[in-house]
């Protein structure tokens, strides 16, 4: 008789083995809802007036099936795949705060809710640009002064630097004899003059010269205008809003100053200058117009000393009485806030005065 013991043993183990190699596909039971992270908008920003862009990370231990956006309670959307963000109509919407809430379902229905304010209105950006002082010494009677004014005139004579350049002409008694732009401001003008040169003094007195937002230029007029350029880069250091009304033949100057790099200077000083442009003058060179001539400093050449630290704003006013000599739709209110002893200056402005 045959023996089919082997055999039997054989196909045993074929079939233990074959029931080892089974795949498991059992599915892991779900835990765990959804964990959501709003991006976008963030937390009370202004988004606009149309829509409203959501973006979002929403993740899940199996998956995410669904996200559902509500707006003030109100349905909006619901999205079904990844990467679950929209763009949510709120044109019809009030303006001011509303509230978006976000739901995210796995599943097995296990849910998340995640909710943001945010305000439906024009985002105000507040603009903080720098507006660059450039100081130039000059005379009627100076031939050196002729190209550097006519190369700075063309060089600034634009609506970019006319708004964001800031200038203030010294007519000095040098080279002799006097101007008689001079003449007409001489106590005002001789003590900045005399600080603007120290160090090293007034032997080195000479026109043309210039500074640019305190920092000594020289007599070329194309440095003077490099430099600017280089000080227009530069963040602001304070911010100025300035207005004016007239009032019974006066100009009243209200200037508001903030500190926004400032409280590392303990030296202030809010210097404050009228300015006439298109003044019909010539002296010996032969320069027939003059312009950003300084005719006066209020309250006076030193200016008046300012504490201001960051952040913090002040208000100063200035009362103005136009000269009969001076043609008022000409008059310009320049100011500045300079550090009195390394002569920085941190940030001026100009408002025309009629």
């Amino acid at each position: 008789m045959r023996n089919t013991a082997p055999y039997f043993l054989v196909s045993l183990l074929l079939l233990l083995v074959a029931g080892c190699a089974k795949k498991d596909n059992s599915v892991a039971p779900d835990i765990e809802a959804p964990v959501i992270t709003v991006l976008l908008p963030v937390a009370d920003d202004t988004v606009g007036i149309a829509t409203v862009g959501v973006v979002l990370t929403v993740t899940d231990d199996i998956e995410v099936q669904s996200v559902q956006f509500l707006i003030d309670g109100v349905p909006a959307d619901t999205v079904y795949a990844a990467p679950f963000q929209s763009s949510l109509d709120i044109s019809m919407l009030p303006y001011g705060p509303h509230t978006l809430l976000v739901r995210a379902f796995d599943a097995t229905g296990k849910s998340a809710e995640k909710s943001v304010s945010f305000v439906k209105g024009i985002k105000s950006v507040e603009a903080l640009v720098r507006y660059t002082l450039c100081e130039i010494v000059t005379s009627g009677n100076c031939t050196p002064c002729v190209p550097a004014d006519s190369i700075y005139h063309e060089g600034t004579n634009n609506a970019f630097y006319q708004e964001r350049v800031v200038t203030v002409k010294y007519h000095a008694y040098f080279p002799p004899p006097p101007d008689n732009l001079w003449l007409a401001s001489k106590d005002i003008c001789r003590p900045r003059l005399e600080y603007l040169f120290i160090p090293p003094g007034m032997q080195s007195a000479s026109s043309p010269n210039a500074w640019v937002s305190g920092t000594k230029a020289g007599s070329s007029a194309p440095n003077w205008l490099r430099l600017i350029d280089d000080d227009l880069k530069t963040p602001p250091e304070a911010k100025f809003e300035l207005s004016k009304k007239d009032s019974a033949g006066k100009i009243h100057l209200t200037i508001k100053a903030t500190g926004l790099a400032s409280s590392s200077f303990n030296d202030l000083r809010l210097h404050t200058v009228l300015t006439e442009t298109d003044i019909m003058y010539t002296g010996t060179n032969g320069v027939p117009i003059h312009y950003d001539v300084m005719r006066t400093m209020l309250p006076g050449p030193e200016g008046e000393s300012i504490a201001l630290a960051d952040g913090q704003t002040k208000t100063f006013s200035r009362e103005i009485t136009i000269d009969p000599t001076w043609i008022a739709e000409h008059c310009y209110a320049v100011v500045f806030v300079q550090s009195n002893g390394s002569k920085h200056v941190l940030q001026a402005g100009k408002i025309k005065l009629r």
